[in-house]
């Protein structure tokens, strides 16, 4: 069946070319803005790119679907959240660590994630040493996206 066709970002270029088995996987039809997929286990969301860092992508009907982890929320992009081009920790205020969720410290009057190393805080974020409480380390925005 052909599936309808969706406006895209022209700012981003996949070129189905690159992939290997592209032949075997896809088939032209007619109309070259239009793909018809030949195998049931093709998934959108396997093309590097498909959704922004932090972004999960869910495949509906063959076209990737990016949203945010809880706590995270869409890049603006045209003044709307859009996941597409990726996801940031949305900031919780605080007033003390016990009004911020667990796993999470209260620093300068914002919630943020507790952990022990890089890998543990999301891309854009490091793992540093709160200034106010040398004892724990927390997740801090380095960049923006």
């Amino acid at each position: 069946t052909e599936l309808p066709q969706k406006v895209t970002d022209p700012t981003v270029t996949i070129k189905l070319e690159d992939f290997e088995d592209y032949d075997e996987q896809v088939k032209e039809t007619s109309t070259p803005a239009v793909v018809t997929i030949a195998s049931s286990s093709y998934n959108p969301c396997d093309i590097r790119g498909t959704c922004g860092p932090n972004a999960k992508c869910e495949p509906i009907r063959n076209e990737p679907t990016c949203s945010c982890p809880s706590g995270f929320s869409g890049i603006p992009r045209n003044g709307k959240p859009d996941p597409q081009h990726g996801c940031v920790r949305t900031p919780l205020t605080c007033k003390g660590n016990s009004t911020c969720v667990q796993d999470h410290t209260c620093v300068r009057d914002v919630c943020l994630q507790g952990c022990q190393s890089d890998t543990q805080c999301a891309l854009g974020e490091r793992c540093i040493t709160d200034d106010d409480q040398p004892d724990r380390k927390v997740c801090i925005k380095i960049c923006f996206y």
